[in-house]
């Protein structure tokens, strides 16, 4: 997870990094470039708050569906505003064989589409089975006060304040990939 991103971002940075994991695996890595957490975060506006939180579903259907570009194409800017910012690539762009225009000016308008996504069982041996057989996955977890305390290692929640109410503890969801 790229130390640049709010924890409210890190549904789109984790899907893309996952998607794009997985895109060079199966491509034996002829295809190895970052793809746009931004795109995902200014055009996936369905039913979705932006940089306040995304849903996980959602973002996969989006990247099924109408695909994404390369980071390159479409670079992350929301890390600097805390805002999604408008959607810079057309709906008419999304149409298959249709030209898109880099919001960047790059030279690069391949977007890229992924499989529907599947769920993996929470078992960690599951886990690490998905992880050498397929690559990466995607994990949501809470996120308590103590986590921003987290330093490394394996991050374990600590009741710091055992009487203070449940709903005061939890701060929100954070994602992740796991790639190992």
């Amino acid at each position: 997870m790229s130390r640049r991103t709010g924890r409210a971002h890190s549904w789109s940075h984790s899907t893309t990094a996952t998607s794009a994991d997985r895109l060079s695996i199966i491509t034996d890595g002829r295809v190895n470039i970052p793809l746009s957490a931004q795109q995902l975060l200014s055009c996936n506006q369905h039913r979705q708050r932006g940089c306040e939180g995304g849903y996980l579903d959602r973002a996969w259907w989006y990247i099924r569906k109408l695909g994404v570009v390369s980071e390159l194409c479409y670079p992350y800017e929301s890390g600097a505003t805390q805002q999604p910012g408008e959607c810079r690539i057309p709906k008419s762009a999304y149409r298959t064989g249709a030209h898109i225009d880099c919001p960047s000016g790059a030279a690069d308008p391949s977007v890229y589409r992924m499989t529907p996504p599947y769920r993996v069982s929470s078992r960690e041996q599951d886990i690490m089975t998905e992880i050498i057989t397929n690559g990466p996955v995607q994990a949501t977890f809470l996120v308590y006060e103590d986590f921003f305390m987290y330093s490394g290692g394996v991050y374990q929640h600590l009741d710091l304040h055992e009487h203070k109410e449940e709903e005061r503890k939890v701060q929100g969801y954070h994602s992740v990939r796991i790639i190992g």
